[in-house]
């Protein structure tokens, strides 16, 4: 018996490790979260940074390189889940917080895609396992 609440799968995707191919994930979100279209923003701006620092960092070195979404509808909650075997890279840890007081001239080019996600999502989550890395993030629906 199983007393863990079942997960309702709103997208299951895959695409390859290109910049082109983040346009149609965010057509494929867009159609998948009709119900929630507050949430559409949101959860595309969160994938597009996600998976441009996956694709440009991640698989720079490599060719062929696929990368995995899904999105569940679980209590209450979207959890969005990114999965590719890109060299293990947690970037919770290892991107800083960036300065959004400096004035634009001290300000670093990037290292924002991090903190977008840290101040759309309500929760995330990083793994590193034999099947490669696992980002979940999770938004609270209202």
């Amino acid at each position: 018996m199983n007393l863990e609440p079942e997960k309702n799968t709103l997208l299951s995707y895959k695409l390859l490790a290109q910049l082109d191919e983040i346009s149609k994930l965010a057509k494929a979100v867009e159609s998948a979260l009709h119900c929630y279209p507050e949430l559409i923003y949101a959860v595309n701006l969160c994938l597009d940074e996600l998976i441009t620092n996956i694709i440009l960092y991640g698989f720079k070195d490599f060719e062929g390189g696929e990368i995995e979404i899904k999105i569940y509808l679980k209590d209450g909650f979207l959890e969005i889940l990114i999965e590719d075997k890109a060299p293990a890279f947690n970037p919770f840890l290892s991107v800083p917080e960036p300065n959004i007081n400096a004035s634009l001239k001290d300000r670093a080019i990037g290292g924002l895609g991090v903190y977008f996600v840290r101040r759309l999502m309500d929760n995330f989550r990083y793994n590193h396992n034999e099947h490669g890395n696992q980002i979940s993030i999770y938004k609270k629906i209202c």
